[in-house]
């Protein structure tokens, strides 16, 4: 008696034997009874539908070699060395399912709103003046609502039965969508020829497939689209899945062609009703047609590589001061330029590379059309033999040329920055190297005074209501300079006394100072003015925030102390702001030194200032110095103005963190952030916020325990509000630090001890 085997159990998969005519068979491992029915569930089906191929062989080809002509980076003759190894068609197994699905879903769906605030900005009136004004802007809000639904919907699908180890998943997947295509009845005479894939999985299997087809893409597809709102978020979705029958077994056409290149073999799968869908694994790739559009690029990084060493060279003085309008457009216009070659240059490359392919798969066609016998109308002969024709090779795709045409070409953008370069340093001197010509009039509160052996004086405006820096020769010596607020002075006296007064930030701040007569200092945190003076019977004047930029140039030939040390008595300093030192006409490089007159006090220190002088310009910082030989004031220069520290120091004591009276960052010449003012004991008394040399913000005052003793806000210099009184500990404000400036702090006094240290034998 005939016995079926090999026919699994539904629970627990052990082999079955069934015998005909038995109507249900009990598992031996399990002891689960199985109809008869079940049993045949697990059997594979006979084909019930197919969908019949719709190409031929050579629509297939022609595929192919379309896709070897719009690959961007396929060689030039990969239509002419490839070979075709297999190109065919066969049956890929199947099952379709078809019924209803319910759904429900739920999630969140958000709706943005926009909210508006109000915040305070610095914005510039019509005058060009910072100002702060109320702006509103709009904060995006999203309000979620939780939002559910149910649904109902048909469905029709196809599920693969191939073995993914002879067909690839992804293109099991590309076939299902095969059911766009009207299937027919089964029949055998449709296939013969084409060979059928086997059948790997069962309907039960094919069944749960496509129910979970129907679950995550249909059910999925049909709640989305319920979405709402500007945001969705948590999807939750549920489904029953109802076929109306059990599955169907079909077939369905697949394409596979292989082709060769140079020994190896590229594989393209294609739905072989209409060559619609297709997944081709990566064609070959031109290495060297890649490399020569890489190779396009070698100017723009030449270029990048040019600015980045004029940058530096800039930033170790190599280079003289410059005006940097003609670099910055060199730079731009070169890098720009460059890479529009290199973008134009790659487009060309690969546009007459595929022209070539395009020619000679028309000269195929041609070929392949006569070989077979048959010819084509005489109007589509001759445009065939129009694209047969090989394209004329463009400039920029002649990769031949590339050693001169790069070469060439990376030589002009390195001349354009040089150039420039060049341009910027003549322009620069063009209004700041000629010393035998005062400057012209740059600003209508700036001045620059100076006298000879009677008495010099300068005064520069730093942006605020005034400011001025004066001192005078043997008969004496004044320096006052703005902080930025309503006034601010600095004066000096030589042996008959020294005073500083300071602002910082309230009504009015002061510290004064004498000379051996005696020394005396008052500090008071309010802000409305500023002063700090000193002087000395044979002081040159000097604004701290008037120095300029430097130039090329060599020592002068007569020096005090070693090689590059200068009494700046000895060299001449043009009136020009910034002033241009030179020593006939030869600008000078090293360290100026100022001696003080020590006739009214010989225990004096000597030196009165002592500043780095670069190619004629004051570059470095600047330190000034009391009699009893305290750093006094000290300045950071770059380009001749002010750039980085601005730091006042208590008398009689030297200077580190716990002697500083001021300490304020400057930009272009003028105080820029916030400035601390502190005590003798090192607690901070005052802040005040600037913007290009003028109070800008909050001045604030402070008791000894933190506490906030005034407050006042500006605008541009101007004082906009009452100012705020506060009892001692009534308002605590945030501790606040300013380690960015003790950094800087640390980094200019390591400077200026190492400048000190060069002239140690003063005359």
């Amino acid at each position: 008696m005939e016995t079926i085997k090999h026919i699994g159990c539904p629970n627990c998969g052990a082999e079955v034997e069934f015998k005909p005519g038995v109507l249900a068979v009990t598992c031996t491992d399990c002891g689960t009874g199985i109809p008869l029915v079940d049993l045949e569930k697990t059997r594979p089906l006979g084909p019930e539908f197919l969908i019949p191929v719709g190409v031929d062989k050579t629509a297939l080809i022609g595929l192919a070699h379309g896709l070897m002509i719009d690959q961007d980076n396929a060689p030039d003759d990969i239509l002419v060395k490839s070979q075709i190894e297999e190109a065919g068609f066969y049956y890929l197994p199947c099952y379709m399912g078809q019924g209803t699905f319910d759904y429900h879903w739920s999630a969140s769906f958000g709706i943005d709103r926009q909210e508006p605030y109000s915040i305070n900005e610095i914005r510039k009136d019509e005058n060009g003046y910072p100002r702060q004004v109320a702006v509103t802007k709009y904060l995006t809000v999203t309000d979620w609502q939780p939002v559910s639904g149910d649904g109902s919907s048909r469905f029709l699908r196809l599920v693969s039965a191939a073995d993914s180890s002879v067909v690839p998943y992804q293109v099991s997947e590309m076939m299902e969508e095969s059911v766009a295509y009207t299937p027919i009845a089964y029949n055998p005479n449709l296939i013969a020829g084409y060979p059928c894939l086997d059948v790997a999985i069962s309907p039960e299997k094919a069944h749960s497939a496509l129910e979970s087809q129907v679950i995550k893409k249909d059910a999925t597809n049909f709640a989305h689209n319920k979405a709402q709102g500007d945001h969705q978020k948590d999807w939750s979705i549920d489904a029953v899945v109802t076929f109306d029958g059990p599955v169907k077994a079909g077939l369905i056409p697949l394409a596979k062609l292989v082709y060769s290149y140079e020994g190896k073999n590229y594989v393209i799968w294609a739905e072989a009703t209409k060559l619609e869908r297709y997944i081709a694994e990566p064609g070959p790739v031109d290495t060297g047609r890649s490399a020569d559009k890489s190779k396009g690029y070698i100017p723009m990084w030449v270029t990048l590589t040019a600015i980045a060493v004029t940058i530096v060279l800039d930033l170790i003085h190599v280079i003289p001061h410059q005006e940097s309008t003609p670099f910055i457009y060199a730079s731009v216009g070169a890098l720009v330029f460059s890479l529009v070659f290199a973008a134009l240059r790659s487009r060309s490359i690969s546009n007459f590379s595929k022209a070539l392919r395009e020619a000679t798969f028309s000269a195929k066609r041609l070929e392949l059309t006569d070989s077979f016998g048959r010819p084509l109308p005489d109007a589509e002969r001759r445009a065939l033999l129009d694209k047969s024709r090989p394209p004329k090779k463009p400039f920029l795709a002649k990769t031949e040329n590339n050693g001169i045409t790069l070469t060439i070409l990376s030589f002009f953008c390195v001349l354009a920055i040089v150039m420039s370069v060049v341009l910027g340093v003549n322009r620069y001197n063009r209004f700041n190297y000629d010393v035998s010509v005062d400057p012209p009039f740059k600003s209508h509160t700036s001045t620059a005074q100076r006298s000879g052996p009677s008495g010099e004086s300068q005064s520069s405006s730093a942006g605020g209501q005034r400011a001025s820096a004066q001192r005078s020769g043997p008969s004496g010596e004044s320096q006052s300079s703005s902080a930025g607020g309503q006034s601010a002075s600095a004066q000096r006296s030589g042996s008959s006394g020294e005073s500083q007064s300071s602002s910082a930030g309230g009504q009015s701040a002061s510290a004064q100072r004498s000379g051996p007569s005696g020394e005396s200092q008052s500090s008071s945190a309010g802000g409305l003015s500023a002063s700090d003076q000193r002087s000395g019977s044979s002081a040159r004047g000097q604004d701290s925030n008037a120095y300029g930029a430097y130039q090329g140039g060599t020592q002068s030939p007569t020096t005090q102390g070693k090689a590059g040390i200068y009494d700046i008595s000895e060299v001449t300093c043009t009136e020009s702001e910034p002033p241009f030192c030179h020593f006939n006409g030869t600008p000078v490089t090293g360290l100026a030194y100022k001696l003080r007159d020590r006739s009214g006090d010989p225990s004096a220190y000597r030196l009165d200032y002592l500043v780095s002088v670069k190619y004629g310009r004051f570059e470095g910082p600047i330190v000034f110095f009391h009699p009893n030989g305290d750093m006094h004031f000290v300045e950071s220069l770059k380009g001749g103005l002010c750039q980085g520290l601005q730091i006042g120091f208590h008398p009689k004591v030297k200077g580190n963190s716990q002697s500083i009276l001021w300490i304020g960052e400057c930009q272009d010449g003028k105080i820029n952030g916030t400035a601390y003012m502190y005590d003798i004991q090192g607690n901070n008394v005052s802040k005040q916020q600037f913007y290009e040399g003028v109070l800008n913000g909050d001045s604030i005052t402070y008791y000894p325990d933190r506490s906030i003793k005034s407050k006042a806000s500006f605008i541009r210099g101007t004082q906009d509000g009452a100012t705020s009184q506060y009892a001692q500990g009534e308002y605590q404000e945030p501790a606040s630090t300013n380690n960015i400036q003790m950094s800087l702090f640390n980094d200019i006094m390591t400077e200026v001890y190492r400048m000190r240290d060069e002239i140690p034998n003063i005359p």
